[in-house]
């Protein structure tokens, strides 16, 4: 079995972060809840910082613990990708919008507060837990865009959270647009710079 190495007072969040993390696949896969995202990125986030924070004090626990306002410094960070990414690939290129969300508090809350956020928290964490396998950078990139991406796309197929709007390229891999696939990339780039710049010290 593939040893994670849980400090023992971690293990508490681990199941807490799992318990959350595939109840929201429930809600979109059975329940068809178009708000599921949001507390999937959540549960992701807290079970892999959980699993990272032994080995790392940039981890989303580790930084809660010792240094709270580099968290939010993190936070506020990852909300100015979220405006940047939203701008220009969603209201300038209009490559996806969000059938389900009624009103703006809905969108303001699931999209810039916690749902995008948090998605990059996850990869960040994603990308922290390959990096302390000691592999390679190219290859924790990779990685971490495969299995980070695919965790959001392949249960957002059952209802649409956000539905996308991708002109001309048609190419898919389990019902997910490559383009899409390439906008992961980019995520995860957004995550590294963003990680330089609050320890660049």
């Amino acid at each position: 079995m593939y040893n994670l190495n849980i400090e023992r007072n971690n293990e508490k969040y681990f199941v807490l972060g799992v318990i959350i993390f595939f109840y929201a696949i429930y809600l979109a896969t059975i329940e068809k809840a178009f708000w599921w995202y949001s507390p999937a990125m959540i549960g992701a986030t807290i079970f892999l910082s959980s699993i990272n924070s032994g080995k790392s004090e940039k981890s989303f626990l580790g930084l809660l613990r010792k240094n709270p306002r580099r968290l939010i410094y993190q936070y506020i960070m990852y909300v100015m990708v979220t405006i940047i990414s939203e701008i220009i690939f969603k209201n300038i290129l209009h490559l996806w919008y969000y059938p389900h969300f009624d009103t703006v508090i809905q969108h303001i809350v699931n999209v810039y507060l916690i749902g995008y956020p948090f998605a990059l928290f996850f990869l960040y964490e994603l990308y922290t837990l390959f990096k302390s396998r000691e592999i390679s950078t190219n290859k924790d990139i990779v990685l971490t865009t495969i299995i980070g991406g695919y965790v959001s796309e392949i249960p957002n197929t059952y209802v649409h959270e956000w539905a996308y709007v991708i002109p001309y390229v048609n190419l898919t891999i389990l019902n997910i647009n490559v383009v899409v696939t390439i906008g992961w990339v980019l995520l995860v780039f957004a995550v590294l710079i963003v990680e330089k710049i609050i320890w660049k010290k």
